[in-house]
């Protein structure tokens, strides 16, 4: 939660709809020949995932404002339940802390990521994976913009590093 002068906050991620293959499996299970429950046909159903604000006027939650995905595609590659991103922290600035999907080539990349509520949007990747860090989090922010969160690195012995980034 953040509060400020001018306003408050909670921060999370939220479901925002069906991956494109959950769409078609119940698209087929409603023209199924064979009549199957609901449950059965969707029981391996995938959500997309958006890091999510929620403005709090008087301690009641207000409407969702979703922060988006770095690298988001769209078309006929598009495959909605790889994009997905995360906010664990926010800061009385509007600042996100949080996880996103970064493409990088043909690859998807879990990187730590900044996201701004008064716009809605992924801000930057702060740090980049490559063949040696395979993914990366922000799990905290403080007020004056530092970011703190780990990066992964599968061929170490100690596979996870601390990071400390200043957003300023």
């Amino acid at each position: 939660v953040a509060e400020n002068a001018s306003s408050s906050y909670i921060v999370g991620y939220s479901s925002s709809k069906f991956s494109t293959g959950s769409s078609t499996a119940l698209d087929n299970c409603s023209k199924s020949d064979e009549v199957l429950p609901i449950l059965v046909c969707m029981r391996n159903s995938t959500y997309q995932f958006r890091a999510t604000v929620w403005p709090l006027t008087n301690g009641v939650p207000g409407n969702p404002i979703s922060l988006g995905v770095l690298g988001e595609r769209t078309g006929d590659n598009d495959n909605p339940q790889n994009y997905y991103s995360y906010g664990f922290a926010i800061n009385d600035n509007g600042i996100v802390a949080g996880q996103s999907i970064y493409l990088d080539g043909d690859t998807n990349r879990l990187v730590a990521t900044i996201f701004d509520v008064s716009t809605g949007k992924p801000i930057k990747a702060i740090t980049k994976t490559n063949s040696d860090i395979s993914s990366s989090i922000a799990n905290g922010i403080n007020n004056n913009n530092l970011v703190v969160g780990q990066t992964s690195y599968p061929a170490s012995y100690s596979t996870y590093r601390f990071f400390i980034y200043n957003y300023n």
